[in-house]
């Protein structure tokens, strides 16, 4: 006798998609708005320091000036891990008809 095998509600399994989708999306403009900031913070630097690569030390306000550029792919990072997190969340009532390295791919990104 073959035993049924039990399937994800298509609405779980369209939702769950969804976040995974919105996930990787989020990860990929993370990572394009890291790369952006860094020549924002490199042109801020250039224009504070005039030369002094000391110019944080006389300061250390600086210091949250140059990192500032970084706080939208932070967020975007954070989004991203949440709704990789609620992906799993989703899916997990139905890990047992899930291969393991379905299952483990979903909690590595999470």
């Amino acid at each position: 006798m073959q035993e049924k095998q039990k399937t994800i509600p298509k609405a779980e399994e369209r939702l769950a998609r969804e976040k995974i989708i919105r996930s990787k999306f989020y990860k990929i403009m993370a990572i394009a708005l890291a790369f952006a900031s860094l020549f924002v913070i490199f042109h801020i630097n250039q224009k504070l320091s005039n030369g002094n690569p000391y110019h944080v030390l006389e300061n250390p306000l600086r210091i949250f000036v140059l990192l500032f550029p970084l706080v939208p792919s932070l967020i975007l990072a954070m989004l991203s891990k949440k709704n990789k997190a609620e992906a799993v969340e989703v899916l997990e009532p139905h890990c047992e008809t899930m291969s393991a390295s379905e299952l483990q791919a979903l909690k590595d990104d999470a």
